[in-house]
């Protein structure tokens, strides 16, 4: 959210020199808040989608389809 900020900032200088998130790699040594951030990139890389497909796993009824509402 705020690429400016201190924490950011020594983030990106230790973990990404060269400023490509994109290729950030998850690996051993690194901090718990950097591995978070390499994983979220790497499902991004991956396509963060639910497709319908045949539609066999929906769950029609059961399913929380507003959310915080009640379904029936």
């Amino acid at each position: 959210m705020n690429p400016d900020s201190l924490c950011a900032r020594l983030l990106m200088a230790k973990y990404c020199p060269d400023g490509d998130l994109m290729k950030v790699r998850d690996g051993p040594g690194i901090s718990y808040s950097w591995r978070i951030i390499v994983r979220g990139i790497q499902a991004l890389k991956e396509g963060i989608i639910w497709r319908v497909g045949n539609g066999e796993l929906i769950k029609i009824w059961e399913g929380p389809w507003i959310l915080g509402g009640t379904t029936c």
